[in-house]
């Protein structure tokens, strides 16, 4: 074999090698694009058993102009490029599409997530129950229901579910809202036990819980000897936290 016929067998190595190694990358996009799109298929699935499962009758609005627009190009780029379609704007204008729509599909889901829980949002109120007082153990556990309770209501479902699952020890998102409704009917059993529990306490007893309750609080200097011994005796003294203002 002469010099040039040598160097016509390397370029013709050179050249599938090239040829392989687009193929490659060529594959790479593709695979990473039908990867995304799947993704999104079963973020809509996903969303479609979170209004099952809420039992909403209101569904989310779709830009469906804009979606059909996105499709449709990348349709026209495969007809005109074939498999290298994955590689021209077309793609890139289809992911943006689908991922923009997705955001704003997580942002209701958010929402109506909240809004599905609203009446256990009102049970717990802004402080977490921090004011609540009464027997000890039923406090602690009030207290510990209305932090998982707040904890799984201020995550994303559709984001977020793994964390959703492991503060509430359930699996699946169904499985998720009967969990927070069963937390949510123990709760407000406890509520009125303490309630009722409060009620029988002596009155200056309850005008004291109540002012420590306040945003105010009870100040240390009008306790009295008296009211010591009756918080004592009730035993709901160590329900409160000396607070420097």
């Amino acid at each position: 074999m002469n010099i040039y016929e040598r160097a016509g067998s390397l370029k013709l190595r050179v050249d599938t090698s090239q040829r392989d190694d687009q193929h490659l990358e060529l594959q790479h996009q593709a695979s990473e694009l039908l990867s995304q799109l799947r993704d999104r298929i079963a973020f809509l699935k996903m969303l479609v058993t979170l209004s099952d499962v809420l039992g909403l009758d209101e569904r989310p609005r779709l830009n469906a102009t804009h979606l059909r627009k996105a499709v449709g190009g990348f349709r026209s780029a495969l007809t005109q490029y074939n498999a290298a379609a994955v590689q021209q704007q077309a793609a890139v204008t289809l992911l943006r599409s689908t991922e923009k729509t997705e955001d704003r599909l997580a942002r209701w889901a958010q929402s109506a997530w909240k809004t599905a829980f609203e009446d256990m949002s009102a049970l717990i109120g802004e402080d977490g129950l921090q004011g609540l007082a009464g027997p000890p153990v039923k406090v602690t556990r009030a207290r510990r229901i209305a932090s998982q309770i707040q904890t799984a209501i201020g995550r994303n479902p559709m984001r977020d579910l793994g964390s959703i699952q492991t503060g509430l020890e359930a699996d699946g998102l169904e499985a998720c809202v009967v969990r927070i409704r069963e937390l949510g009917g123990e709760l407000r059993s406890l509520l009125e036990e303490l309630k009722r529990a409060q009620a029988e306490l002596p009155p200056q007893v309850q005008m004291v819980l109540e002012r420590a309750a306040s945003e105010d609080g009870f100040p240390l200097e009008d306790l009295t000897e008296e009211m010591l011994i009756s918080l004592r005796q009730a035993a709901v003294l160590g329900e409160f936290v000396v607070r420097r203002y």
